[in-house]
């Protein structure tokens, strides 16, 4: 009997493992879904996307583009706790950026808990702690990706503008404006989780949700270390697309849609979705 039960187990627990994971990637689509919602939300109200940081004329206060759209989030309530004239790693912020946003968490992805704030790339802040964020956004292409001899645009202009839909001529529904972009601050590469961060672009200053989140795009070589190389989907979670799903990662684009995209998909293609003027062909995707 104990054998039999042994077999049993044996056999139905992938089924189990596979169907729990296909609810986690099921709602992390939904959220990418709402986070798409809520961009279109807020362009309705400021006519324009959020930038992918505001600075509000300070360098001392700032935050993400996911502090903008709390409030089209079902979070207005935090929007109304953030104090706007200092910065998101603040201690006045700390009530508002250690809270859970689940809208900004995707549940297959590690969960490291409360994560140290630091102020810039290295100066880590005592007693300053926020919750991490599993989505972002491109404020930069990689320089070697040219547009008619141009560094190529992302969606969304880098800082204290509004990101104009009239400016996305690829066409919203071709033109790509989340990314999951999970595992901060831990670096992974390939679906590994490395000894040390060394090599990884700002591990703890863009983990948390009211963080920038933005970062440079970049491809890799196929063992997910050099850049400038054909592989752009979970190859590394440093500036790429990054989640934690078997084959690929979702991306939310600037229709308010989402989709789930293979780590198959050639580098041309995914860069010419995220260039939003290029005018570069991209067939299926």
């Amino acid at each position: 009997m104990i054998a039999v039960i042994g077999t049993l187990v044996a056999i139905l627990l992938p089924a189990v493992q596979q169907a729990r994971e296909a609810a986690r990637r099921s709602q992390c689509l939904s959220n990418m879904k709402q986070i798409g919602l809520a961009f279109h939300n807020y362009e309705s109200a400021h006519g324009g996307f959020p930038a992918c940081r505001w600075t509000f004329g300070s360098a001392t206060s700032g935050s993400g583009w996911s502090v903008q759209i709390l409030p089209y989030v079902d979070q207005g309530a935090l929007f109304n706790k953030y104090d706007f004239s200092k910065n998101y790693y603040d201690t006045e912020n700390g009530d508002v950026v250690k809270s859970q946003v689940p809208v900004f968490r995707c549940a297959s992805a590690p969960d490291p808990g409360l994560v140290a704030c630091t102020k810039g790339a290295t100066t880590t802040l005592t007693g300053t702690f926020g919750a991490v964020g599993d989505y972002a956004v491109t404020h930069l292409l990689n320089a070697q990706y040219q547009v008619n001899g141009a560094q190529a645009k992302p969606a969304l202009p880098t800082e204290n503008a509004i990101g104009k839909i009239s400016d996305i001529k690829d066409g919203t529904s071709n033109t790509v404006l989340i990314h999951e972009q999970a595992g901060r601050p831990d670096y992974y590469i390939r679906g590994q989780k490395q000894a040390t961060t060394t090599g990884m672009t700002n591990p703890v200053w863009w983990a948390h949700w009211a963080s920038y989140r933005h970062f440079t795009y970049q491809s890799y070589a196929a063992n997910g270390t050099a850049t400038g190389f054909a592989c752009t989907i979970n190859c590394s979670n440093s500036q790429g697309t990054y989640g934690f799903h078997t084959g690929g990662a979702h991306v939310t684009l600037c229709d308010g849609s989402a989709k789930f995209l293979g780590e198959s998909l050639d580098a041309k293609v995914m860069f010419a979705l995220l260039s939003r003027e290029g005018n570069e062909p991209v067939g299926e995707f």
